[in-house]
């Protein structure tokens, strides 16, 4: 990821690495926010579907943002001042997918401790 963000969006390496590590921050604090909803406002399964949801159109904007002509960026070329548009596309999507993953992950672990039966010995 960060080579991508250097190389093909023409990030300064320092740069990069900082945005890098803001992104994975929020990707390990936005559980929190799934956490809350899944628990006190909508439920484990209505997270798990709105979530995946946003999650997909995140990767689906971000494949976008490397499909479409317009918006492409192109390796090994320095990008122009006109690149900051698809610099922002990009994070809004890469945000997005933060978001998404936030809601799917803590609801998604708590599905094997239901596979268990409470009432059996043997699978306690």
């Amino acid at each position: 990821m960060g080579l991508y963000l250097k190389n093909i969006l023409g990030y300064q390496a320092d740069t990069a690495s900082q945005l890098l590590q803001v992104w994975k921050a929020t990707v390990y604090l936005t559980p929190l926010i799934g956490a809350y909803l899944a628990d006190a406002v909508m439920g484990r399964f209505w997270v798990i579907l709105v979530f995946s949801i946003v999650y997909m159109l995140g990767m689906l904007g971000i494949t976008l943002v490397n499909l479409i002509p317009a918006l492409k960026p192109l390796a090994g070329i320095t990008p122009p001042v006109g690149m900051s548009a698809t610099r922002d596309i990009f994070w809004a999507f890469m945000y997005l997918t933060a978001l998404g993953s936030g809601g799917i992950k803590p609801c998604v672990s708590s599905f094997g401790g239901d596979q268990f039966k409470e009432d059996s010995p043997r699978e306690r």
